[in-house]
Formats: structure tokens, sequence, C-alpha cells
């Protein structure tokens, strides 16, 4: 029997190990156990409890494996579609040198935490779980049956992006010669004169 060995990413674009990184958030009270006994953090308030190796070293689906809204009965509740894509975490600076996958700088994680990921380095679409970020501002109701909508602040165009030289723009940081634009540098630029 042929077995196909994990994918690591894509050339000049490897999958590398942030279990260390995510060890060292257990030290900022964000520890807990995982649905399998495992030590792990919480990726944030109210949210997954995952493994150290969450994202780590291979293109895997690692929100299929532990984030709660996936582990749904698929016979009663549709499993959102961003479950199934593979992703891992990458080096940026090398992602951007050696070459043109889409990466991203993850929120999970203090600004200290330089962690990034891609789908496209695992040959997946990040399209999905995009779609997940713009539908998370939602009203909830909660204690007493308070309602709160709360809105965080993104970088989508038109707020920051880069434009590329075929003239469309994204939010992705795969290349370092091309500079930022929108309101956000707008604004910063007008302030700083």
């Amino acid at each position: 029997e042929r077995h196909k060995a994990m994918s690591t990413g894509n050339e000049g674009c490897n999958c590398i190990n942030q279990t260390s990184i995510l060890a060292s958030l257990s030290l900022q009270n964000r520890d807990c156990t995982t649905a399998t006994g495992l030590p792990g953090v919480y990726l944030a308030l109210g949210g997954s409890c995952v493994a150290y190796d969450y994202g780590s070293s291979a293109c895997l689906q690692h929100d299929f494996i532990h984030d709660p809204n996936c582990q749904t009965d698929a016979s009663t509740t549709a499993v959102p579609p961003y479950c199934f894509q593979t992703w891992c975490y990458v080096d940026a600076s090398t992602c951007k040198t050696n070459s043109e996958e889409y990466i991203y700088k993850s929120e999970y994680f203090s600004p200290s935490n330089d962690i990034f990921y891609s789908y496209s380095t695992c040959n997946s679409t990040d399209h999905f779980w995009q779609q997940q970020l713009g539908s998370s501002a939602t009203n909830v109701s909660v204690i007493g049956g308070i309602n709160i909508a709360a809105a965080v602040p993104a970088s989508p165009d038109p707020m920051l992006y880069k434009q590329l030289p075929d003239g469309t723009r994204t939010d992705v940081y795969f290349d370092d010669s091309v500079p930022f634009g929108g309101i956000y540098i707008e604004y910063i630029n007008s302030v700083v004169k």
C-alpha cells in the first residue's frame, strides 16, 4: 500500500514549527486542556483550546481538528467550509523572499509574536476563512439578556492595502517592495506633515 507523504508546504514557503511560541502563551493565563487531554492554549477569549502544535510543521486541516465550530454533527448541522481547508504557519520573510505564496499575520497572538500562516502554500484557499471572519461580527445575547454588538477594526481595502503592478489590491504580505496604501496610510501621512 502506498502512502502519500504529508505536505510541509510548497517550495520556498515551507511550514514551520511554532510549538514553542504557542507553549509560551500559557504563561499569559491562556493555558487549557484540549478535549484529548493535551496541554494547550486558548486562541482567544472564549475561543478554541488548541494543542501547542496547532498549525505547526505540516499542511493539515488544523481547524477541523481543533475548532469547536467544526466539531458538529454533520447529519444535522452544516460544517463550515473553512474547516476542510489545509494550512500551516510559515516564516514570513522566507516566503516573501522565495515564493509568491499568500501569507497572513495571525490575529490570535500578541503583537510581540509575529506568527504568519498560509493556505496557498498548502495548495488550499483562504476564501472560506475570509468569509467566516467577515460574518463573525454578530449580536450575541449575554448576561441578563443584554445584547452587545461588536465590530473589530480590520484592514481590508480601502482602509489598508497593497496595490499590485496589475492594479489589483490585496492585504497579503508577500512583497515588501510594494508599499501599503489606503485611508489609514493617508491619515497618518496627513498627521505627520
